[in-house]
């Protein structure tokens, strides 16, 4: 069979944009996301969903448009994604996944997305800077979602940990995840209830603006703090949950 041109892919991503932006642009944000900034690769479509490859995170964003079809569209997945991580935005399509893989972790989120196109406000008493590997031990030992130590120092080394100081001290960080989302953000204790924690969102939503990308953030369904930043920055939830699944090999 002859490969589609280069023309053919584009067109095929500007449609499979246009129809998810239709269906809902909070819960679809991720897949947008990463068909429009060229990391996501369309690996299988169907009347019945699409599963979309995101090379940077060797993550699959799985979407299935009617329950009954669920089955069908997990069973586009190659026998290969065993081990592989899953962004699944049905609840449907979990039962269907467990069939056929040997899920490790199902972690119920919520999508956030910043839809205006205007930059906020910055305080100026904090002063933002990329991180180096040199700050991989004390990321660490503050952010305690990801325990992967190879993983925090390619983030750093891609200069996509920044951290926020205040008269030269390092008073928090925060960070952009392999598929693009925003996340990663601590404020060390002391320097809590500062609006620190705002600021460092603020100043990544302006950085992804400046980039022409949408910013968003995945945040767990019972992390209430997370869900309340959200709303005072000014991002819209996702009304439907999605969940990030972690199969064995």
């Amino acid at each position: 069979t002859r490969r589609p041109d280069l023309y053919e892919l584009y067109s095929q991503k500007q449609y499979w944009i246009k129809r998810l932006l239709k269906k809902g642009k909070a819960l679809y944000i991720d897949t947008i996301e990463s068909l429009r900034r060229g990391k996501g690769e369309i690996y299988a479509v169907s009347e019945d969903g699409i599963i979309v490859w995101d090379r940077a995170a060797e993550v699959y964003m799985i979407s299935a448009f009617q329950e009954q079809n669920a089955e069908k569209v997990a069973a586009l997945l190659p026998e290969s994604a065993a081990g592989s991580q899953f962004i699944v935005h049905q609840k449907c399509l979990l039962e269907p996944l467990r069939k056929r893989f040997q899920i490790a972790v199902e972690t119920p989120m919520r999508q956030a997305v910043y839809t205006e196109r205007v930059s906020l406000p910055m305080p100026k008493n904090i002063q933002f800077q990329a991180l180096g590997t040199e700050y991989t031990a004390e990321v660490m030992s503050h952010y305690h979602t990801v325990d992967n130590k190879a993983y925090i120092e390619e983030r750093l080394r891609s200069g996509n940990i920044y951290g926020a100081f205040i008269e030269g001290k390092l008073t928090g960080f925060v960070g952009i995840h392999q598929e693009g989302s925003l996340g990663m953000l601590e404020v060390y204790e002391e320097y809590r209830r500062q609006g620190i924690g705002r600021a460092l969102e603020t100043f990544m939503i302006n950085l992804h603006l400046s980039m022409g990308y949408t910013p968003y953030g995945e945040i767990v369904v019972d992390n209430e703090a997370s869900l309340e930043l959200q709303n005072k920055v000014g991002l819209c939830m996702s009304k439907e949950v999605l969940y990030w699944v972690t199969s064995k090999r």
